[in-house]
């Protein structure tokens, strides 16, 4: 009996950025690596069975003939544009061949009405960051010239980091994030309920403060709730655990439960300390001065997770020595119980009531270490570490 034949095992071809410069209409697909974008037809294309192949096959279809015939004869890009488009089409344009980052487009945003007070473009430019990225990408690129510097895209680095914190929060396992949408609604629904907690504010002396919402769009925003709720942790408790629906199944006796929690206060204030360093990062990014986002990327972001490492590893392990060869995953690595991170605060609310929370104190612990290995995780995959023109500049 003959032998069957084993298959050949087949391998899926991905994007290669080489084709680019053959192909001048493809670019990168969001369908994945298994595909390429024809900038002509506007169509995804999947060029996994062929790859190189794949793309000749559509340059020579007639779908692509047809849309290249009419590219050709349409007027240049900026052949067609009046008025303030062209006004931002041509910064975006000066954005991209002048390997500008994109962030200088607010800065210009914010001082062209100041600038030119008497022009009526001016008064109507609005071509910040967030329009001056797709135009560049979009629109510009494919009609730069072949010689000009290509492209620098590491994405929002504020974005990034807001990513990393909403890994960590998870590996926590405690609803710190409904917890705080649940008091914010509460408050929020009803002026009386605002002044009976005012109440609780004075009899507590704590700080008045208007109760804030998470929004994900504002760059960690979470940091600046959970202390806006710390500030009131006493009010809060005792105005839920005295609410008239408090022994009722519902939202106001979750929210009684967890505020007179010391596990939950613990976590609370462990945030508070631990989200530092990625908030203080972003308010960085966040500055106006142009150049903090070109020339001090790499360096910051570096700094940033070796800090965050610095945490729950030992500082052996992590001087002189490559992130990408730190195994911070490794418990045993990682710093032993009594050393770990937790800020002043959490470590003094842990120690004065060690009786009660004992039994809790080892899951309490390996959330911690979770939380701190999610956001590092988070962080080396996301940031452009391995950019070798990022690692190349220097202040």
């Amino acid at each position: 009996m003959a032998t069957p034949s084993k298959k050949k095992k087949k391998y899926a071809c991905k994007f290669q950025n080489g084709w680019k410069k053959e192909f001048h209409f493809i670019q990168d697909s969001s369908k994945g690596k298994g595909y390429a974008i024809c900038t002509f037809c506007c169509s995804d294309f999947s060029i996994e069975h062929g790859g190189r192949t794949d793309i000749v096959a559509h340059e020579r279809s007639e779908k692509h003939k047809s849309a290249a015939t009419l590219q050709q004869s349409q007027p240049s890009l900026m052949g067609h544009l009046e008025g303030v488009t062209y006004a931002e089409t041509k910064m975006a344009m000066m954005i991209a061949e002048s390997n500008i980052p994109s962030s200088f487009a607010e800065v210009f945003n914010k001082s062209v009405k100041d600038m030119f007070p008497d022009s009526e473009i001016a008064r109507q430019y609005a071509n910040g960051t967030t329009e001056a990225t797709p135009t560049v990408k979009g629109a510009i690129a494919p009609e730069l010239d072949e010689e000009a510097m290509e492209l620098i895209d590491t994405g929002c680095i504020c974005h990034l980091v807001q990513l990393a914190a909403g890994c960590g929060i998870p590996a926590l396992r405690q609803p710190i994030e409904d917890i705080l949408s649940s008091i914010y609604t509460h408050f929020d629904i009803s002026a009386k309920l605002c002044e009976i907690s005012n109440e609780f504010v004075e009899f507590t002396d704590s700080e008045t403060l208007k109760i804030l919402r998470d929004c994900a769009s504002r760059w960690l925003s979470l940091l600046t709730c959970i202390n806006r709720v710390l500030s009131q942790w006493d009010a809060l408790q005792a105005h839920f655990a005295r609410h008239e629906d408090a022994e009722k199944p519902g939202q106001v006796k979750m929210l009684a439960e967890h505020l007179t929690s010391k596990k939950t206060k613990f976590f609370f204030l462990f945030l508070s300390q631990a989200l530092k360093p990625l908030a203080e990062f972003s308010v960085m990014f966040q500055a106006e001065g142009v150049m903090v986002g070109v020339v001090r990327a790499h360096q910051e972001m570096t700094r940033l997770v070796r800090r965050f490492m610095g945490r729950f590893l030992p500082a052996i392990l992590i001087a002189d020595v490559q992130l990408k060869d730190i195994e911070f995953k490794d418990a045993s690595l990682q710093l032993p119980d009594s050393e770990l991170f937790l800020g002043a605060a959490a470590q003094s609310l842990l120690e004065d009531n060690m009786e009660e929370l004992s039994s809790s104190v080892p899951m309490m612990i390996k959330a911690v270490r979770d939380f701190f290995v999610a956001v590092t995780t988070k962080m080396m995959t996301a940031f452009p570490l391995n950019n070798i023109v990022l690692q190349n500049l220097s202040v």
